[in-house]
């Protein structure tokens, strides 16, 4: 009985005995096993079925490994690598970093890649930009600018 979710696999093979070094190793070997014998064989089952189904033409039988429970769990990890990747794409972006450069180094791993806009913050204005708010823009609604507030001494 394969145990359906990480909890249980690790009370199953804690009680088998195998421990901290089969959980490590129980991922890469279900990828491994589903790449090397599952994933070829479901698409012999589909080639051998075709010609007992009605398949449209210009159509082939096949398989969706979204809904295979034994392959969620890759589709879970791969969520989260995609999840790190975009905030970390977020954070050097708002850094400051061209974007074309931040996907490179993200995707590559290789930080050299990184070229900065020579702008900083979130709002990327260049150092010493000031800004003069247009009535749409100061935020009070009335058109006219807010107060200036007093100077602390």
């Amino acid at each position: 009985m394969y145990a359906t979710d990480r909890n249980s696999r690790r009370r199953f093979l804690q009680q088998a005995g195998l421990g901290i070094a089969a959980l490590s190793m129980a991922a890469p070997l279900r990828r491994a096993w589903a790449d090397a014998k599952l994933r070829p064989m479901w698409g012999d089952v589909c080639e051998t079925l075709e010609p007992l189904i009605t398949v449209p033409r210009d159509a082939a039988l096949s398989y969706d490994p979204r809904l295979i429970a034994f392959l969620q769990e890759d589709r879970k990890d791969l969520a989260e690598t995609q999840q790190k990747q975009a905030a970390t794409l977020k954070s050097l972006i708002d850094a400051g970093f061209k974007p074309a450069t931040a996907i490179a180094a993200v995707q590559s791993g290789d930080w050299s890649k990184l070229q900065h806009t020579g702008l900083y913050s979130v709002q990327l204005q260049p150092p010493g930009t000031e800004f003069t708010p247009t009535p749409s823009q100061n935020g009070n609604g009335n058109g006219s600018a807010p107060a200036a507030l007093p100077q602390g001494g």
